[in-house]
Formats: C-alpha cells, sequence, structure tokens
C-alpha cells in the first residue's frame, strides 16, 4: 500500500538572499518581492543542505558560480531576494516536495520576473569561429519542467550562458514560438488555450522521471494532486487528466490520437483518457466550440469519479479497420474543431460489442466531421454508454498583480560614461540625483510635476539620446528611448498599440546604430530601489562587433522580422507589451 500525504499550496517559501547568500523562511503574507530563476540542472548543483547544513565547501561545486552569478544579476538590478530550485528547496523532504510541486506555478507566477538561463547559447561568436547554436536549438526548450517556467511568470528574460542579456519572452516571441510550437498569443495568455493544445505543448518534451510528465502540468492547468513516485507515467497522467476534467468543461482532452499503427497496437485497451501527452502532438490547434449552435444533442460526458458516462447522438461508421467481426463502431461529435471551422467537430468513435464493455477508438489522426454526416447525425437518436474509470481531487489559486513607483535610474556602463556627456535633465520640475554606483543616475519628478521626467545626453559620433518617463494621467504611464530620430517604448501600467513608433518589453534589450561599427545599446528594466518597484535604464556603448547577437538566430526569422530589427537589432518588437 503506498502512503501519501493529500497536497496544499505550502504557507511558506524559502528565498535567498543576493547580498548575505543565506536562505530565509517567509510566510505567505509575507513574502518580499523576488526574482526567480529557470534553467537546466547540471553536475554538482548546489543543494538546500550544501547553504545550511554543509558538510563541503559549497562554492568547490559547479554550479556555485551559476548560483553567484544569478545572485549578481538580481543585485545589480536591486533584487535582494531570489528563489533557485535547486537550494530553496529541502527535496530529500518528500511531503515538501510534494507542496513545493503543487505551488511552483504559483511561485513562478508571483516572481517579479524569471530569469531563464541558457547554458548552451552564446550571443558572443567564439574567437576560433565554433559554430554557435541556434537560440530555438537550446536544451532548454526540450525540458518538460521548463514549459511552466516559461509561461507562468508575467515575464521572462534570456540570459546566454556568459549571464549577457537576449531579450524578453514578449521581444522574442516569434523565436520562442518557433521553439516551443506554442502560438504567439499563448504565450502571455497561456490559461486561454484549450486542454488539447496545453497537452501538445509538452508533447514532445523530456523528463528525467516519468511521473514528472504528469507533476510538471499540475498549475498550467490549475489543478493538484498528490505526488506517487513510482507509480509511472501512465498512472500519474490518468490522475491528473481526471483532475482536469472534475475541474472544467473542455472536450479537446479526448481529442487525442496514436502516434503510429505500432503504438496503437501495442496501447492498452484505450478509454477516454489518453496514456501520455504524446498523444495530443496532432491537437495542438484545437479550440472549444458550442455543439448546441450545430442543433446537435450533446449533454456533458460525465464522471461521477467511478464511471464515464457518454450521452450524445452517435451515427454509425464505416471504418471497421482493426476491429474485431462482432464489433460496432459508432461516432459522435466532440465539442471542439479547428479554429478556421466549427462547422466540422472531431469524431469520438466508441466501438460496442455483445462481449465487452464499450472502449473508444482512436486513429493514427485526428479525424473530423464532415458536412454530410453532422447532417446525419441530427438525425440520429441519443445513446448513453458507460465506461469506468477513477476519482480526482482539484484546487485553484489567484495570483496578485505588482505597482511600479514613479522615475527610473539611468545606468550607464562605463564604456557609455566615457563616450556620453553626463546626463542632463529635462526642465526645471525634474530632480537628477547621482546613484550609489559610479554611472548611476535617479530621475524622479518634482512634487509639482505630474507630465514628464526624463534626461538628455550626448554621444562621441553625435548622437543625442534621450530618455524619459510619460504620465497622460497617474495610471497612465510609458517610458520613451530615443536615438536621434530612432523611438522605441514600453507601456508601464497599461498595453497600449495606438503609437507608431517600435514597442518593446522591460528586460528587452535593443541596439542602434549611430554610425558604421558604432552601437548603443538600450535596455529597460523592472528592478528594486530602496524596497520600491522602479523602472531601470541601462545604456552601453560598444563595438559592433561585441555586440554580436544576431548569430544565435536563424536566418529564416530574422529575415522574416525585418520591421523588428532594421532599427534596433534583433531584440525590439512591435507587439510587446507592459502588462
Amino acid at each position: 500500500m503506498v502512503n501519501f500525504i493529500l497536497p496544499t499550496f505550502t504557507n511558506t517559501m524559502r528565498l535567498l538572499n543576493t547580498l548575505t547568500r543565506k536562505i530565509q523562511e517567509f510566510l505567505s503574507e509575507s513574502i518580499p518581492p523576488y526574482v526567480i530563476l529557470s534553467h537546466r540542472w547540471e553536475g554538482e548543483e548546489v543543494l538546500y543542505k550544501d547553504l545550511t547544513k554543509p558538510k563541503r565547501n559549497p562554492s568547490a561545486l559547479k554550479g556555485w558560480a551559476k548560483l553567484m552569478s544569478f545572485c549578481s544579476s538580481a543585485e545589480e538590478d536591486g533584487w535582494e531576494w531570489v528563489w533557485m530550485d535547486t537550494c530553496c528547496i529541502d527535496k530529500s523532504n518528500s511531503t515538501e516536495l510534494s507542496e513545493a510541486i503543487n505551488s511552483m506555478y504559483q511561485w513562478y507566477r508571483e516572481a517579479a520576473f524569471c530569469i531563464v538561463y541558457l547554458a548552451d547559447i552564446s550571443v558572443i561568436e567564439d574567437e576560433t569561429g565554433t559554430k554557435r547554436k541556434h537560440f530555438h536549438e537550446s536544451e532548454w526548450f526540450e525540458r518538460v519542467w521548463t514549459l511552466q517556467e516559461l509561461l507562468a511568470p508575467r515575464e521572462v528574460v534570456f540570459y546566454d550562458k556568459s549571464w549577457k542579456n537576449i531579450g524578453t519572452r514578449t521581444g522574442l516571441e516569434a523565436h520562442v514560438s518557433r521553439a516551443t510550437k506554442i502560438r504567439t498569443g499563448n504565450l502571455s495568455r497561456p490559461l486561454e488555450a484549450s486542454v488539447a493544445a496545453k497537452m501538445s505543448w509538452a508533447s514532445l518534451r523530456k523528463t528525467s522521471r516519468p511521473e514528472d510528465i504528469a507533476y510538471s502540468l499540475l498549475g498550467l492547468f490549475n489543478v493538484n494532486m498528490p505526488l506517487i513516485y513510482g507509480e509511472g507515467e501512465r498512472k500519474a497522467f490518468q490522475r491528473l487528466q481526471y483532475e482536469i476534467v472534475r475541474s472544467r468543461r473542455d472536450e479537446s482532452i479526448f481529442a487525442w490520437t496514436a502516434n503510429d499503427k505500432l503504438d496503437y497496437a501495442s496501447m492498452p485497451a484505450p478509454g477516454l483518457l489518453a496514456p501520455s501527452p504524446r498523444y495530443f502532438s496532432n491537437s495542438g490547434e484545437l479550440v472549444p466550440i458550442d455543439l448546441d449552435r450545430a442543433k446537435v444533442h450533446a449533454p456533458r460526458i460525465l464522471f461521477d469519479g467511478l464511471v464515464w458516462t457518454v450521452e450524445r447522438t452517435f451515427g454509425t461508421c464505416d471504418d471497421r479497420e482493426m476491429l474485431a467481426p462482432d464489433e460496432v463502431p459508432y461516432i459522435a461529435p466532440l465539442a471542439c474543431s479547428k479554429p478556421w471551422d466549427a462547422h466540422a467537430p472531431v469524431k469520438l468513435t466508441l466501438v460496442i460489442s455483445p462481449f465487452s464493455p464499450p472502449r473508444r477508438v482512436s486513429s493514427t489522426s485526428l479525424d473530423f466531421f464532415s458536412e454530410n454526416e453532422m447532417h446525419n447525425i441530427r438525425n440520429s437518436r441519443a445513446r448513453t454508454y458507460h465506461l469506468t474509470q477513477e476519482q480526482p481531487r482539484p484546487n485553484p489559486f489567484d495570483p496578485k498583480p505588482r505597482d511600479i513607483r514613479r522615475g527610473f535610474t539611468l545606468r550607464l556602463s562605463a564604456k557609455a560614461q566615457y563616450q556620453c556627456t553626463r546626463p542632463s535633465k529635462y526642465g526645471p520640475d525634474v530632480e537628477l540625483h547621482t546613484g550609489l554606483k559610479t554611472g548611476d543616475y535617479v530621475v524622479l519628478p518634482s512634487e509639482e510635476n505630474r507630465d514628464t521626467v526624463g534626461v538628455s545626453m550626448r554621444h562621441d559620433t553625435g548622437a543625442v539620446i534621450d530618455v524619459a518617463c510619460h504620465s497622460t494621467s497617474l495610471d497612465k504611464r510609458r517610458l520613451v528611448m530615443k536615438v536621434n530620430t530612432q523611438t522605441f517604448w514600453t507601456g508601464l501600467d497599461f498595453p497600449d498599440y495606438s503609437s507608431g513608433d517600435k514597442l518593446i518589453n522591460l528586460g528587452d534589450r535593443v541596439i542602434v546604430s549611430p554610425k558604421p561599427g558604432q552601437n548603443i545599446s538600450i535596455s529597460p528594466k523592472h528592478g528594486l530601489r530602496m524596497g520600491q518597484n522602479e523602472i531601470m535604464v541601462d545604456i552601453d556603448c560598444n563595438s559592433e562587433s561585441s555586440m554580436d547577437g544576431k548569430g544565435i538566430f536563424s536566418d529564416d526569422l530574422v529575415e522574416g522580422t525585418n520591421d523588428n530589427t532594421d532599427d534596433f537589432g534583433m531584440y525590439a518588437s512591435p507587439h510587446s507589451s507592459r502588462r
């Protein structure tokens, strides 16, 4: 008999201090703002016990450099607290591990933002000329746990193996979509996708432990369940689907296919639910539809904890491939289809035999109703069939928003300080202060100024660099950045596509070339100053060769997005927005 504890969302969370490098535990109501990391586990990661009860010097571990670089990157942007799965969870405690996995999506969702560390990608070209991996070829995109780590956060910022900024999920949405097969609209709104679409995103991903293919998807479907390592992939995935069916009505969960005839022949007797996410690899485009509009009798497919009750108008089917002589196939519509053809729902096929219970038949491709078949279905009689299953348990959560203070901090690199004049402020109602570090300038509005705060400076090439925060009202602000006549901006409190200028997201890096061989890099970020959320704008100046980033992106997408790259390099996106 397997003993397990029913999961709940944990009431505490451990965070790592970026200054002291010490772990502290917080109750849920007192968790401070934090930055979270997503990465691939490698050899000798720094674990919780290595920081709390070390039997060896943690700095000798291979993972120490990654942990320190993560802390340094967050600390430079003003963040005091960070979370990393290797050292903030005690994985030797099975109860804590179960609670942590059930809370993981919420933790990533409530982070200020997520840093994704791509250890196999390099923005800078190797001196040896070694061929670099393209961005979409990173192994990070192949792991199942990184799926929720990509989709749950409000924003994601990608870093290469040298901890150089590549860009954000929003700014690089075309490249991320190519790597993941996820529609760009679902990258920021994953919960709006159908069950089948979400399953398809995980269909080709890998995991070290078979059960994790199900456990890693709990947050994406907003359900929770106990973890039972050792139960195997099929049982874990079946339990996940029971949870999903109990929590929502989306019949695309039944729209799956066998990968090939050999796969179908070796599959256990098919029920309504798929054995694995890989059976949804052909279902990524499905959306729910309303069969009532098609005048089809289609009550809900019910599940009472033990038995599926399928009440539907069934029609006969001529396809008897791989069926016994005494078996009769019946077809009924599922309430899902391709988005462009709601009048052609997916077919559900059940086989009825006088000598065995009803069973579902899955082909090697999705079958859709034709217009004639739908006409025949409307004239057929309703039938009810029962299939035996087992009991699930659901549980939701509620993420919370964050606020950003007025003003911003301008941060100049050493080369930017050398090549640019000292920033001068816009007008008398702007307060300009030097920051704690050389090259930092804090730009604040005076009490009378409610409209615009900004600064201007000149580059050695003669280019004028302007950075300003414009307010259309107290709760409508945008950060505007200009190099000569080239303008790009970020909406801080609202999504706005009315401007004809280039629109980017916090965390993106844009590159402007005022003269051949000379680049100015600008990156707006979300950071902390004195415990409050704030905008930080990093400016760097360098030669063209040292800011080579396009080499990690495949030529077809780079060339296909010239509107995004002509002025600002590969990082700008005309469709990104600040939520």
